[in-house]
Order: C-alpha cells, then sequence, then structure tokens
C-alpha cells in the first residue's frame, strides 16, 4: 500500500493515556481529601467515557463537559466544586504530566517519520496534548498537529478533516492512512472523509461499523508490517 500521508490518533494509540488518567485522577482526588481506590477510578472512566461518546456525537459541547464533569462526579462524596473549569485545569495541569509512550510508538514514528508526511489528528485540549507530544521527544517528528480545539471542530466531523485535507495539500484522499483507537473518531470520521484507515484494536473489541476498517491490528508495532 503506497500512501503519501499518515494521520496518527494519540490517546491509546501513541500515548498511553489510562495511565496518564489514572495518575492526574488520583493526584486530582487527593486535592479534595479523598482517598483513591481502583472502584471510583473504575466508576470515574465509565462516566467520563460516556462525556467524550456524548461530544463525539455533538450531544454536548466541550466547554460544558469541562465545566460539569468534576462537580456532577464528586457530588457522590459529598463534595461541592464551584468552579468546574478551574478544577479541570487543576486535574487537566496533572493529566499533561502523563507522557507515558505505548510499547513501539516512538520507534515506529521515527521510522515512519522519513519516508511518510506524518500529522497528529486529537480531539485533545489543545496545552495538555501538545505539553505530553513535547515532553516524550514525539512532536519533532510530525510535519503538523491537529487539535480540534483549534480547528473549531472535532473528529469525525467533516470540517474537522476537511481542515486537515486542505493544510496538508491532499488531492487524493486515498494518498491518506489514518490510525486511531476510536471506531467513531477515527475510523468512521476517515471513512466518510475518503482516507483508508488502520483500526488499533488492542483489547479486541467487536467492530461495529457498516464498513470495516482497511486494517485491523492489536499493537501499534504491527503497523510498519502493514505500510
Amino acid at each position: 500500500m503506497h500512501y503519501k500521508f499518515l494521520l496518527f490518533d494519540i490517546d491509546d494509540t501513541l500515548l498511553d493515556f489510562g495511565v496518564a488518567q489514572k495518575n492526574a485522577f488520583q493526584l486530582f482526588l487527593a486535592d479534595y481529601g479523598i482517598v483513591f481506590t481502583d472502584a471510583i477510578y473504575e466508576a470515574y472512566h465509565v462516566y467520563n467515557q460516556a462525556l467524550w461518546h456524548q461530544y463525539e456525537k455533538r450531544e454536548i459541547e466541550k466547554a460544558q463537559l469541562l465545566a460539569v464533569r468534576f462537580p456532577n462526579f464528586l457530588k457522590r462524596f459529598d463534595v461541592r466544586i464551584d468552579d468546574g473549569l478551574e478544577a479541570d485545569n487543576r486535574y487537566r495541569s496533572y493529566l499533561s504530566q502523563g507522557n507515558q509512550l505505548i510499547d513501539g510508538a516512538l520507534e515506529l514514528v521515527q521510522n515512519v517519520a522519513s519516508q511518510y508526511t506524518i500529522a497528529v489528528v486529537t480531539n485533545g485540549v489543545s496545552h495538555t496534548q501538545r505539553t505530553r507530544l513535547v515532553n516524550n521527544g514525539l512532536s519533532e517528528y510530525f510535519s503538523r498537529i491537529y487539535i480540534s480545539d483549534e480547528i473549531g471542530a472535532q473528529k469525525p466531523d467533516a470540517q474537522f478533516f476537511d481542515a486537515v485535507k486542505s493544510s496538508l495539500g491532499v488531492v487524493n484522499p486515498s494518498d491518506v492512512l489514518i490510525i486511531g483507537d476510536s471506531l467513531t473518531a477515527d475510523i468512521f470520521g476517515g471513512q466518510q472523509a475518503g482516507f483508508d484507515t488502520c483500526w488499533v484494536n488492542k483489547e479486541n473489541k467487536e467492530m461495529t461499523l457498516e464498513h470495516p476498517p482497511t486494517m485491523i491490528i492489536s499493537t501499534i508495532k504491527e503497523l510498519m508490517g502493514k505500510l
């Protein structure tokens, strides 16, 4: 397969978001005198994932999501948060320290950087994502970093991918391969944009889309063998 452009999602594709989120959440809870447990974290993880899925489906705005998620969640511990955005900023300051790479990610990016135009495509918050990419040394390998905050649209919206295509000068969408772990944001969004798609399915999830991805891998290290 001959591609000119490789577009990489960040969280749970190149960076271990699970580790970063867990560590940040533990530090955040300590600020409110709450002792971290795996049960509390699992409850938060389910709650937080549901909010981000709403965001991907355009059922909630990002500003609203960030403003309500911690006040609403911490109510169960009788903790009152008057300024949800300030609390979210505190949490994100911890999250931005989480730059743990998924095994094989750095080597892969180093290998493909000289062969393709590579770019980041992420729905994350701008400051957080850029800080993490700089801190782990990945940012120097990418020609462009596209973040929903800066574009004004999120994956899988056509507006997001249209902006990426325009910025990169993509003439033929089939020259593009998008690599990510989200069936909705990365794979469906990429398909709608006319891209080939690579689903990183490390948890062996069920494929629920009408049209399957171009390729499926269980670890990011497998990608080199597919290109």
